[in-house]
């Protein structure tokens, strides 16, 4: 099945803006160099081997039949593929001059919803009487072959949760 994978790549002999990454039919794949790592999704069918090549172009065709999305929307970022959308906080971080309950604190994802529906439904919520001494979010890495967002909250006295989530064209999951 359809999976991120990641490689070093020679950003000296491969330098990003103009390349192309294809399968082997010669078809273009969606690709991001994040640093010296090129990240896209393959398909390898269980005991195949499959050549997928990084090639200079005229044009920087990285984004080329991408089907994932990353927008920013007033009071979040809605992040999507072909099979599901997601809305999360904007990026932002608050110290609490008081701790907070967790309740009150913004939730790690607002909404979610299924490809072709017009209908938000779910969200995430703490469910613990802890208070929360500071949150922040952050969209980590943001390329037409992935999107990856962190959500990260502080406890009072101590302890911390992080959920990251990363969306990928062509997976059905997160």
């Amino acid at each position: 099945g359809p999976e991120l994978v990641h490689y070093k790549v020679d950003t000296a002999r491969f330098p990003p803006g103009k390349l192309v990454l294809t399968d082997p039919q010669g078809k273009a794949v969606p690709f991001q160099i994040d640093g010296q790592v090129l990240a896209f999704v393959a398909s390898v069918a269980r005991g195949q081997s499959v050549t997928y090549t990084l090639a200079a172009s005229a044009t920087d065709r990285s984004a080329e039949n991408s089907a994932l999305k990353c927008a920013f929307q007033g009071d979040g970022v809605e992040v999507s593929n072909e099979f599901l959308a997601l809305r999360l906080p904007k990026a932002e971080g608050k110290t609490y001059d008081t701790p907070v309950a967790a309740a009150a604190a913004p939730a790690p994802l607002t909404r979610w919803r299924p490809a072709g529906t017009e209908q938000w439904i779910g969200g995430a919520r703490f469910a613990t009487t802890r208070k929360i001494r500071s949150h922040s979010f952050r969209l980590l890495r943001q390329g037409p072959a992935c999107v990856e967002y962190e959500a990260r909250y502080t406890f009072e006295p101590k302890g911390e949760y992080v959920m990251r989530i990363r969306v990928a064209g062509g997976m059905p999951v997160v």
